[in-house]
């Protein structure tokens, strides 16, 4: 922890938003360790520095541990920093819930548009088959 302060008083590194087109590590990769960081008032310290740039992957997070993950403890764990978060910034908790809901939201139309797209394709595909019915050789020995 002292290690990750030192980098971070001497500017080595800055919170900032995430690139275009990439993503975050899903949340299936968090450990319970990653969530006793949030005790340690040094770390919430520093991550308050960046909190508008990252809240929306916080607590996309928190949600999603809270959803699926395997793990009890991790579940507990999640669920008293999501408690810790929504007490520092109930708003920008809330549109941080919004943001992700509306992700999501987006993600199911994209799903439902290819499910249709292929069911298109494959309805065309097999029109074309019955109206030009494959032509077979038989070879006799």
């Amino acid at each position: 922890m002292a290690e990750m302060a030192t980098l971070h008083s001497n500017g080595t590194w800055e919170l900032g938003p995430l690139p275009p087109g990439k993503q975050i590590v899903g949340s299936c990769w968090v450990a319970e360790r990653a969530l006793y960081m949030w005790n340690n008032e040094q770390f919430v310290k520093m991550a308050l520095i960046g909190t508008v740039e990252v809240f929306n992957v916080i607590v996309e997070g928190m949600e999603k541990n809270l959803k699926w993950h395997w793990s009890k403890s991790v579940r507990q764990l999640t669920e008293s920093v999501k408690v810790m978060l929504e007490e520092m910034d109930p708003d920008l908790y809330s549109k941080g819930l919004m943001d992700m809901e509306a992700k999501e939201s987006m993600a199911h139309l994209e799903d439902i548009k290819r499910k249709k797209k292929w069911e298109r394709i494959e309805w065309e595909a097999a029109k074309n088959q019955f109206f030009n019915p494959q032509r077979y050789i038989r070879v006799s020995y």
